[in-house]
């Protein structure tokens, strides 16, 4: 029952965006930001982080799990703290919309005319996982983050364990189940790789960031590479292409369930994934 509750939520990370890849430094890092002791370089990959009030981007993604491979194309767009909606377009029109707000998540599924509502909190006890929305868009925004946490300041370093490598930083926290959160830092001051892992190590999640573009002045980065690993048998891997990313523009994220759709769980529809 746990597998097929890891298989579900590893489904939605997957639904509303994954993707896999080789961590990778870009450019050299500064003589004063070699210098930064784990704390402060910790301080300064928040403070470097993207900042937007709102989102937008046009998406083309690459999934692969065993023989099944989809490319598609998507568009993302997110109100900071507030809601992310996910249109998915393989073919130029709509087949998927997924909304995400600060307590459910909503999903329409076009081809097989059904949609799903659950709460966090109700997935929470199905899977044991203390997400939060916020968690998912540090995740698609390049930012550090604490599980169950919703905003994190220079002073959270006191919960993590830091270690130095000689061309990066590691933080590592833990939850109050049974996962390991470990986010890798450059000494270029941007986070390269989020890892979630159990302590069995029998399925994880690693999300690494790659090919930063300056947005309005502030780094992001342009590929997204996730791999998911459930028992090393299932090997789930997706890549994020974000092109015209925009941020601060006025947008609308609207959700209507069409009417006729039918109802149906969140396992229900992970199982036919």
């Amino acid at each position: 029952m746990k597998h097929n509750c890891c298989t579900a939520v590893c489904a939605v990370l997957c639904t509303v965006l994954l993707t896999t890849c080789k961590t990778a430094t870009t450019g050299l890092a500064t003589e004063t930001a070699a210098m930064k002791s784990e704390e402060a370089l910790f301080a300064s990959v928040l403070n470097n982080s993207i900042k937007f009030n709102t989102l937008s981007a046009q998406v083309k993604f690459d999934y692969k799990s065993g023989e099944k491979s989809l490319s598609a194309k998507a568009q993302i767009k997110m109100i900071a703290d507030e809601r992310l909606l996910l249109s998915v377009q393989p073919l130029g029109f709509e087949i998927l919309r997924v909304l995400m707000t600060n307590d459910s998540i909503f999903l329409i599924d076009r081809l097989n005319k059904r949609y799903m509502t659950d709460s966090y909190e109700h997935l929470k006890g199905e899977t044991r996982l203390d997400f939060t929305f916020q968690n998912f868009q540090a995740l698609l925004t390049n930012h550090i983050f604490m599980p169950g946490s919703d905003r994190l300041t220079a002073g959270s370093f006191k919960h993590f364990a830091a270690e130095a490598t000689p061309r990066a930083a590691v933080y590592t926290v833990n939850d109050d189940t049974d996962l390991d959160y470990t986010f890798v830092a450059d000494l270029n001051e941007r986070l390269l790789s989020t890892r979630i892992e159990n302590r069995q190590k029998q399925y994880s999640l690693l999300w690494n960031y790659d090919k930063f573009d300056n947005i309005d002045g502030q780094s992001f980065p342009s590929e997204m590479n996730i791999q998911i690993t459930i028992d090393q048998t299932t090997n789930i891997r997706t890549t994020l292409h974000f092109t015209r990313t925009e941020i601060d523009l006025p947008l609308k994220a609207d959700f209507t369930i069409p009417s006729g759709y039918q109802q149906v769980t969140a396992s229900q529809l992970f199982k036919s994934l």
